[in-house]
């Protein structure tokens, strides 16, 4: 379903490793999009919101970062690419998933760069 590697990144002579998550579906490149540019900006917040929503606390919940929009419902939550639009960027197609898997993959992905940060 999905990996971790880690990259290099490197402006002129700076480098530094990254850690990627891939999915096998490439419908699901806008999820890794989330997990690594979205999610960490907005913490735990999202965590929260996912579970407003899966206690029936709230019916739905937009969240919006820099890459994605989120729209959160239970059973399931939609997520968009915010570049649609752009010339200069891949834009990837939105992609719904099981709110209940969206929150176990962020839990994952917290979870896997809190080890990475730690090991660097």
């Amino acid at each position: 379903m999905y990996h971790f590697k880690e990259v290099i990144l490197q402006n002129g002579p700076h480098k530094r490793k990254s850690l990627v998550i891939e999915f096998d579906d490439p419908n699901m490149r806008i999820i890794g999009e989330f997990l690594m540019a979205d999610a960490p900006l907005l913490g735990g917040q999202v965590l929260q919101e996912i579970d407003q929503v899966l206690a029936k606390e709230k019916t739905t919940i937009t969240s919006n970062g820099n890459r994605c929009s989120l729209k959160i419902a239970n059973p399931t939550s939609t997520m968009t690419d915010l570049l649609e639009g752009m010339n200069s960027v891949e834009v990837y197609p939105s992609y719904d998933i099981d709110t209940e898997e969206l929150r176990e993959l962020i839990v994952i992905w917290f979870q896997k760069l809190k080890e990475f940060n730690e090991n660097q």
